[in-house]
């Protein structure tokens, strides 16, 4: 599918509604890694969060049918990885057996803890900005699953307060109390454990 024939989310969604393989690929080509990155970070478990990405997408594929317009087709589509990580997290109390000391590896939709602009950052760096991103991963997955997720939605996938309440399922005003919160706890989290790397004054 070429540029100038590139479907929106909401016809790729209608298209994959009726049975078309080219949008289904195409929906693989365009979500899947966002999925998986999503996936990842809600589970805090680099192996859940494999399964969890085709699963949703599966769910995706199989649902679309359902999908209504009007909606928007980027909330619709990670309300899918939002509620199958959602009843991950449901079984997972009831087996008290998945680890969350997986480590999640470094992607390109990571937020970058440093931006140089106008030149090659050096090795320290590269280093320090490494240092800075695992080290937030390591707070996030300190977060209840809900602080996670409204963190995840408004400040990694950049999801506007109503979309991430469209989501989640709740009120955009109770999007804007937890996100506050998780983000003033995040903050407590990574100055308590590192304050080297984050000073009071840059939380």
């Amino acid at each position: 599918m070429d540029d100038e024939t590139l479907l929106d989310d909401e016809t790729l969604i209608g298209q994959m509604a009726v049975g078309n393989p080219v949008a289904v690929a195409e929906f693989y080509d365009r979500w899947y890694p966002q999925f998986a990155r999503l996936a990842t970070r809600l589970t805090g478990d680099g192996h859940a969060g494999e399964d969890l990405d085709q699963d949703a997408a599966i769910r995706v594929i199989v649902s679309a049918r359902l999908y209504k317009k009007g909606r928007s087709a980027r909330s619709w589509l990670l309300a899918v990885v939002y509620n199958a990580a959602h009843d991950w997290w449901r079984k997972k109390k009831v087996r008290e057996a998945v680890s969350l000391d997986e480590p999640v590896g470094a992607d390109e939709g990571a937020p970058r803890a440093a931006e140089i602009a106008g030149r090659e950052p050096t090795a320290a760096e590269r280093a320090d900005a490494r240092e800075r991103a695992d080290a937030v991963t390591a707070s996030l997955k300190k977060l209840t699953p809900a602080e996670r997720a409204v963190i995840l939605l408004r400040d990694y996938e950049g999801l506007s307060a109503p979309e991430a309440a469209d989501v989640l399922g709740i009120s955009v005003e109770k999007v804007g109390s937890r996100l506050f919160r998780a983000r003033k706890r995040l903050g407590g989290l990574l100055q308590a454990d590192w304050p080297g790397l984050f000073p009071s004054h840059e939380l």
